[in-house]
């Protein structure tokens, strides 16, 4: 659609990555206790950009699955549609009604990297994040591996969920 046929104009650039930062912002306040993180470099394209943001807390093995169930029901409760986990249940990926793809995919050392993709907006300037990391700030530099202690996510017992379900 466009503004002649009585819709919203179409967002920009800037206005998709500042939902996807909130979007970042929302899933990572739904996690307690709270991570440290910080921002990774975005990647801007042509009518396309995305936010990306790595966990610096070290998290037990053992406390992995609860942090993705965690953010799975999360993503489910704002009504975004699970696309696929990976078979190792080490990835999930969602959309949102409005187009936005998101992801979380343990990497390397345990350590959970989150991207928010914007659908494709109108061109225009994007600035960075203005959210401040939870943590050092790493933007710009390599992300360093989980360095972060914290006495839950780093201890390596058996997390809760809950009591629900997990994708």
């Amino acid at each position: 659609m466009t503004p002649l046929d009585g819709a919203n104009p179409p967002m920009t650039m800037q206005q998709a990555a500042e939902r996807a930062d909130a979007i970042l912002d929302a899933t990572f306040a739904a996690i307690r206790p709270p991570l440290c993180w910080t921002h990774r470099d975005s990647q801007a394209g042509t009518s396309t950009t995305d936010r990306r943001r790595a966990v610096t807390t070290v998290i037990a093995e053992e406390r992995l699955g609860g942090l993705l169930c965690l953010v799975e029901q999360h993503w489910t409760r704002c009504g975004y549609t699970l696309l696929a986990i990976s078979r190792d249940g080490r990835a999930a990926y969602f959309v949102t009604p409005d187009g936005f793809q998101l992801s979380v995919v343990v990497g390397w050392k345990g350590q959970p990297h989150f991207r928010v993709t914007t659908p494709p907006a109108e061109p225009s300037e994007v600035g960075p994040p203005t959210t401040p990391p939870n943590g050092p700030d790493h933007r710009h530099k390599e992300v360093p591996e989980p360095d972060q202690f914290d006495p839950f996510w780093s201890v390596p017992e058996a997390a809760s969920t809950g009591g629900q379900e997990c994708i």
